[in-house]
């Protein structure tokens, strides 16, 4: 979706981390030691990039998708654009409402009521808003202009727990 502007970010992020590194200690890698300290020290920071991707990036955007895909399989853009939008009941209960409201912009308004979904053996709960800027009429976008998760009052919630509790999570 995002893929080369995350990449540009990314890099950005990547050199300027690198350029504080070498800055805090600034000596030559003239010894196999430290260049090997040097390759290190970016294969570390290249996964913790990575990480922090999966966790902001890879999220927001599987939320969006799922309910994209929940509102394209159930209604049309055009339902949309009534004042009230359309209100989807979830899988397993809570609800989830969508409507346009800014046809020239496409601004697609999310409202989830503790919409309660599994997979992946977890037991989904998803509760607040989000607003996400389509790049064509359409509930089957090739691509999202931008994704916003909450708004000025309240936060977008995400609570994820297994569906069969074990030993490492007590229920």
């Amino acid at each position: 979706m995002f893929k080369p502007f995350h990449r540009i970010c990314l890099v950005a992020l990547s050199l300027s981390l690198s350029g504080a590194l070498f800055a805090a200690g600034a000596t030559p890698a003239n010894t196999e030691q430290r260049a090997a300290r040097g390759v290190n020290t970016a294969v570390v920071a290249h996964g913790q990039l990575l990480e922090v991707e999966g966790q902001f990036v890879f999220g927001s955007r599987q939320t969006i998708d799922a309910a994209l895909d929940q509102l394209n399989a159930a209604t049309t853009f055009t339902a949309l654009l009534a004042p009230g939008g359309v209100t989807l009941n979830c899988p397993e209960s809570g609800t989830l409402n969508a409507r346009i409201s800014n046809l020239w912009l496409r601004t697609l308004k999310l409202e989830w009521s503790h919409c309660v979904s599994v997979e992946f053996s977890s037991r989904n709960d998803i509760d607040g808003p989000a607003e996400v800027t389509l790049a064509e009429n359409s509930l089957a976008p090739g691509m999202v202009l931008s994704i916003r998760l909450g708004d000025l009052s309240r936060d977008h919630v995400l609570d994820s727990r297994p569906e069969t509790p074990g030993p490492w999570f007590g229920g």
